[in-house]
């Protein structure tokens, strides 16, 4: 699976061990679509302090996940792994 935020896409293909080869029928290799949402940004931040993000209006016993996008002074762009919690009861 290939999970592409920024299309809010979702790029499944089905390996087989068996034939040691992808599968390529219809219900083997998809799309699915993913629902993304971007929660915003914090702008300006010195290197080697935290950034910081208030995440409103969360459900509660509801898991969320997220990951953060990092842009550099040259435009790099590095993305993290994605994190998850469960809001309480």
């Amino acid at each position: 699976m290939k999970f592409v935020p920024s299309e809010g896409k979702i790029y499944v293909k089905t390996y087989s061990p068996y034939l040691d080869q992808y599968e390529t029928d219809s219900n083997s290799e998809f799309t699915l679509d993913y629902p993304y949402n971007y929660l915003g940004q914090d702008t300006n931040v010195a290197s080697n302090t935290n950034a910081t993000f208030l995440w409103e209006d969360l459900e509660t016993s509801t898991t969320y996940e997220w990951y953060v996008e990092v842009v550099d002074a040259d435009g790099v762009k590095n993305i993290s792994q994605t994190w998850n919690f469960t809001t309480m009861a």
